[in-house]
């Protein structure tokens, strides 16, 4: 039995090492570029995919969050480009004039949820 949960252990190891990727061999700057690229062709799905595979490495970045909802408002994905905004939000992305007037949030800007999150950041990054 102790012989079956070591052997057990070794194969979990090396199945789990093969699946994991070295952090630091992630080229942060390379898949900005290509998510950026691929916004430019109006590639969204695409270019969400590569938002997303960078905010693995990097969640707190704001601005790539912020690029993140973009995606998702002009696919008319209008929940997940809330949710990406009040994540960009909370992740230090303040420009709240850009984000009010964004063309690619077009599809949700009269919606009473995107109203109350530029409202309620509006508040929150006021100048006293």
């Amino acid at each position: 039995m102790k012989l079956f949960f070591i052997i057990a252990v070794i194969l979990i190891c090396f199945s789990l090492s093969a699946e994991c990727v070295d952090f630091t061999l992630v080229n942060l700057d390379s898949l900005y570029k290509a998510a950026w690229n691929a916004y430019q062709q109006k590639d969204y799905e695409q270019a969400a995919q590569f938002y997303l595979e960078f905010m693995q490495h990097d969640v707190k970045n704001g601005d790539m969050c912020y690029n993140l909802a973009c995606c998702y408002g002009l696919l008319g994905k209008d929940s997940l480009a809330v949710k990406y905004l009040d994540y960009a939000f909370q992740n230090g992305f303040d420009d709240i004039d850009h984000a009010s007037t964004d063309p690619d949030f077009d599809s949700i800007r009269e919606k009473e949820y995107f109203s109350r999150l530029i409202n309620s950041n509006k508040r929150k990054y006021a100048v006293p």
